[in-house]
């Protein structure tokens, strides 16, 4: 009988064991769905967070697609939708020239500034030069002494 309890001891020891072990791996499985419960409630809110911003994105393109020209706008201004490619070069010759004419424009005023300062001193030598002339011409009749000019 003493081997039999010996025995019936070393499997109650080994079901004790295994219970415990059988409770370890239960705890660590418990762990393991609480965190991948909490992963997929944020995944959850961050889909639901992306699905809000795409709704968002579909219409704003909605939006803009009814702005856009349809074949029923190009008939109005008397244009053919086939015409399409032609319409889509000529408002790319459009835009190019309009961003010539945004690039050339600060150049213009300096053009401008030059060209005025240039005719004003033209203006400010010619009249220089013909008051200069009066000067000389008076003093020579009057043989007044000009201030500053050489005597001989």
């Amino acid at each position: 009988m003493a081997a039999d309890d010996k025995h019936l001891h070393m499997l109650l020891g080994e079901l004790s064991m295994a219970s415990r072990m059988t409770s370890e791996a239960l705890r660590q499985q418990t762990t393991a769905l609480a965190e991948l419960s909490r992963s997929v409630q944020e995944s959850h809110v961050s889909f639901k967070s992306l699905e809000s911003g795409l709704r968002r994105a579909n219409e704003d393109i909605k939006a803009v697609r009814v702005n856009m020209l349809t074949p029923e706008h190009l008939r109005s201004f008397g244009l053919r939708a086939e015409d399409a490619l032609s319409i889509k070069l000529d408002l790319e010759h459009a835009r190019e020239s309009r961003i010539a004419a945004d690039d050339v424009r600060p150049m213009t005023r300096q053009i401008k500034t030059t060209v005025a300062a240039t005719i004003l001193a033209a203006i400010f030598m010619w009249a220089g030069t013909t008051v200069w002339q009066t000067i000389q011409k008076g003093n020579n009749e009057t043989n007044q002494v000009v201030i500053g000019a050489r005597r001989s």
